[in-house]
């Protein structure tokens, strides 16, 4: 009892020091957020959309504490921090600088506050309702198809307008402006520098703390200079050093009437133009977030899950008047390795990013322009060295080259073009790839790929004498004009042979479609067969590739057969048909006769009573024992075997053979199920019958270990002989 006790406060002792150790940590991630989210909204809302600065940095805010709150408490991740992204925010730059002049040079800064505003909350909730939609619908997977060639360089293209970004923040001018004046320059210098010593230092595998450290050394750093100088907080603010900072900040109330009646609507709608690329990737960022949480932390996160969530939380972002947020992998692991590894750390860090800025809105100016900046620029070259420079360990020159182009185009002609463009060079890569890939799985003829009939050996004798005109390909894959027009090259090609074909079979069932294009090649195939004599064969047909074939799949001199084994089995017998007839077979015990001589083969079957079997009666049973071995001497058998789901015909034996000799010899289980189709005449050996007679008659039982040596002995010659014809056929054609 006193053991329970003490472990039950052991307990609650451990649950309230974890829970003290998540608001030191979720304060840290907190002051890590205010900096990040301050140099994204100085970079959305720079230029013309300066007066906007307020607003949307209280809209940016109070989506962190939204979706970091709803994040925090719903992820599959309990340490998850989310916040607005920097991918993210580079779109948002780039769609809402034109509001600037859309909405009219010299107008009242309220309309223009309020229709960036209402932007920001269009985004949020279009955001949520697509990614809460995917993830009800558990569509995350679809996320994965897009090229990562596409992704990578689309994230490079981010990088520069980051880079770029922050030279502006820092300079206060649009892009790399701040070169071209030279009370600028300094402080541009600044950043640029600033944000090469976080890259330098952060990719030399540093801990979570030392990107906290380095912004705070600079913002102490920036200060000590300025007091050892004498420049006081005005000064700076007026050269443009420190960023303006409004008195209070008001917070972001896109429903009030007062509100929608200052949006520049015409500007609203030419905005809703970008959400689809918005959607696109903020969608792609949540995905690669969380991948990079995982790899992180290596905790498994469920992607649909996180969709919902982070669907949910924009939703309610939205409504409020925020920015919607994505888990991001660096604080989530600062969170982590500084204590807060439960949801109370993410809460408490939410919270504390409103306080701040509620409580003390003029400690925001403290942060000077160029630290601002230098971590958008550090951002910026971090996506460039990541996913543009280092990624040509990885990949192919090829591809390579296709991220470079992205990244370019990107750059040059903007974020939708350089989607566009990266899926058009991602989708010419492979059909370029996939052209060149053999349509054909395997090859075989009919040496090789026999019916599952079994046949008199004059038939079987012959039909192997002509196997090598039966020719059947195994197709494969998706169809279309590069591989189609190959398999036609190459169905020419063996036509033009000198051994001569009479049939040739197409199997389609490892086909999973065909164009258009790939149906008019296979139309070159009807005549070019016809011009040679050639019986065209086409099986495992299914309803969607029958119909894209078109009259290919209803012309009467092809036959169209529902699976491989059928049109083998319809090869041979036209094969036999055209063949002179041979003798019949001769009856079993006369057969055993020329096996085993006459007197021995009339003392060997006397030896097994006959019995009469009814069709449909089961001889034997998959995985059961093998006690006997049956000698058929009249009718026709099955040969089933079983597999989980499935069970697939093995072989259809005629009269004069023997069947579960294999396992009866070897003492193994039944490796197939046996059953009668018609009347049947048989005779079996049990384990008790042949000790007997090894007992009694030992020289029968000699002749009968010697015909089973025989027969097991052609077996095995026949297993060489299809082994052969199967490495010939693997070897895909040229």
């Amino acid at each position: 009892m006193d053991s329970s006790v003490a472990a039950a406060g052991g307990t609650r002792k451990g649950r309230l020091f974890r829970s003290l150790a998540a608001v030191p940590a979720g304060g840290l991630v907190a002051l890590v957020t205010i900096t990040y989210t301050m140099s994204y909204a100085a970079l959305v809302f720079s230029g013309g959309l300066a007066p906007a600065y307020g607003l949307g940095l209280s809209s940016m805010l109070m989506g962190c504490v939204l979706c970091g709150v709803l994040t925090a408490l719903c992820s599959s991740i309990p340490f998850a921090v989310s916040a607005p992204d920097s991918n993210v925010v580079a779109i948002l730059a780039a769609s809402l600088a034109p509001l600037a002049w859309q909405v009219g040079r010299g107008a009242d800064p309220e309309a223009l506050a309020a229709t960036s505003l209402l932007s920001l909350v269009l985004a949020t909730l279009a955001v949520g309702f697509v990614m809460g939609g995917l993830g009800l619908a558990r569509a995350g997977r679809l996320v994965r198809f897009l090229p990562f060639p596409v992704i990578a360089g689309f994230l490079g293209g981010s990088g520069w307008f980051l880079v770029a970004g922050g030279a502006g923040v820092a300079a206060g001018l649009p892009g790399l402006e701040g070169l071209l004046e030279p009370e600028r320059r300094p402080p541009l210098a600044a950043a640029l520098a600033g944000g090469a010593a976080l890259l330098a230092v952060t990719s030399r595998k540093a801990g979570p703390f030392s990107l906290p450290w380095l912004i705070l050394g600079g913002v102490l750093l920036h200060h000590a200079i300025a007091a050892w100088l004498g420049i006081d907080l005005a000064t700076q603010a007026a050269a443009g050093w420190l960023p303006p900072a409004p008195d209070r900040l008001a917070p972001p109330l896109p429903w009030d009437p007062a509100m929608l009646a200052l949006v520049d609507w015409d500007t609203i709608i030419r905005h809703l133009a970008d959400l689809p690329m918005i959607v696109l990737v903020t969608t792609i960022g949540l995905l690669m977030n969380v991948s990079g949480a995982e790899a992180a932390t290596g905790r498994d996160a469920e992607i649909d899950r996180e969709l919902r969530v982070a669907g949910g939380a924009a939703l309610a972002a939205g409504a409020a008047g925020g920015l919607f947020g994505l888990i991001s992998p660096g604080r989530s692991l600062l969170l982590w390795r500084t204590g807060g590894n439960g949801r109370l750390g993410g809460v408490v860090g939410a919270l504390l990013v409103s306080l701040l800025p509620l409580l003390m809105p003029q400690a925001l100016r403290l942060v000077p322009r160029w630290v601002l900046g230098a971590l958008l620029v550090f951002l910026g070259l971090d996506l460039l060295r990541r996913w543009v420079m280092l990624s040509r360990r990885d990949l192919s020159l090829g591809k390579w080259l296709q991220v470079v182009a992205v990244a370019g185009v990107t750059i040059g002609f903007g974020f939708l073009l350089g989607l566009i463009a990266g899926l058009v060079l991602a989708c010419g890569h492979f059909i370029a790839l996939y052209g060149r890939a053999s349509p054909i799985r395997n090859r075989y003829d009919g040496t090789v790929e026999t019916g599952h009939r079994a046949r008199p050996e004059q038939d079987r004798a012959a039909l192997d004498a002509t196997g090598t005109a039966r020719l059947i390909l195994h197709l494969q894959g998706f169809l279309f004009f590069g591989t189609a027009n190959r398999l036609v090259e190459l169905v020419r090609a063996e036509l033009a042979w000198p051994a001569p074909l009479t049939h040739l079979l197409l199997d389609f069932r490892e086909v999973v479609g065909l164009d258009s294009s790939a149906a008019m090649a296979f139309t070159r195939l009807r005549p070019m067969a016809a011009g040679r004599g050639v019986t065209l064969v086409l099986t495992a047909l299914a309803p969607h590739v029958s119909a894209r074939l078109g009259p290919l799949a209803t012309d009467p001199s092809i036959r169209r057969l529902p699976t491989l084994q059928d049109g083998v089995d319809w090869m041979e017998e036209d094969a036999l048909a055209s063949l002179p007839p041979c003798q019949p077979p001769l009856p079993f015990p006369q057969r055993l006769a020329t096996l085993m001589g006459e007197a021995t083969a009339a003392r060997f079957l006397a030896a097994l009573p006959e019995v009469a079997v009814p069709p449909g009666t089961t001889l034997m049973v998959q995985d059961e024992g093998s006690d006997d071995m049956v000698l058929l001497e009249e009718g026709e058998v099955t040969i089933r075997i079983r597999s989980p789901g499935r069970v697939m015909l093995l072989r259809v034996q005629g009269s004069g053979v023997l069947i579960g000799e294999m396992g009866f010899l070897l003492g193994l289980p039944r490796t197939a199920t046996v059953t009668t189709e018609v009347p049947c005449r048989l005779r079996r050996l049990t384990r008790a019958d042949l000790s007997r007679l090894e007992r009694d008659e030992p020289e029968l039982a000699i002749q009968f270990h010697r015909l089973m040596a025989r027969l097991l002995a052609g077996r095995i010659q026949d297993k060489d002989r299809l082994i052969a014809g199967l490495l010939r056929g693997m070897r895909q054609p040229a």
